[in-house]
């Protein structure tokens, strides 16, 4: 993800197709980043098309968007399933994102 208007797509093609989307929010001089970003890609890999994965890394994008997400910490990790909105996943809580990937 780019911008603005490339995460409004991918928000609005996941909310067509009625799938589950996460945006994992990254930063190049984060080592926790750095160290998820491969088992991230992995997940992304193994439950496409199921759920759809995006990665934004927020010095590439405008502060605007970092800020519109409610993102403060890096990594972060939002997950939306069934149009709810999002809801952020601490990285202690990454555990629990292959669990409940299965019953979706």
């Amino acid at each position: 993800i780019s911008g603005e208007e490339q995460l409004d797509r991918a928000l609005a093609e996941a909310q067509q197709r009625g799938v589950p989307i996460v945006v994992f929010w990254t930063a190049s001089w984060c080592r926790k980043c750095i160290y998820l970003k491969p088992k991230l890609e992995k997940l992304a890999a193994e439950y496409y098309p199921r759920i759809r994965f995006y990665c934004v890394d927020v010095n590439a994008v405008p502060q605007k968007l970092v800020n519109r997400a409610g993102v403060t910490k890096m990594p972060s990790i939002q997950v939306q399933v069934k149009l709810v909105s999002f809801f952020m996943v601490s990285i202690s809580a990454l555990c629990i994102l292959r669990p409940l990937f299965l019953v979706l």
